[in-house]
């Protein structure tokens, strides 16, 4: 996707964003994720688009 990005720039000055959606909460069970674990990852990645500036 960075590659995509930076491609898109060339022909697309603003460029492009992705912005990646999981429902750790619902599919984490099967894979033996804890509740707990799953809403940290959800914080991890809510923290991560903040530092990035890119909401």
């Amino acid at each position: 996707m960075g590659h995509m990005a930076q491609w898109m720039r060339k022909i697309y000055a603003p460029g492009l964003k992705f912005h990646i959606v999981s429902d750790s909460t619902f599919y984490g069970l099967p894979f033996g994720v804890t509740a707990v674990e799953s809403q940290e990852y959800i914080r991890s990645l809510q923290a991560n688009v903040e530092r990035s500036g890119t909401r």
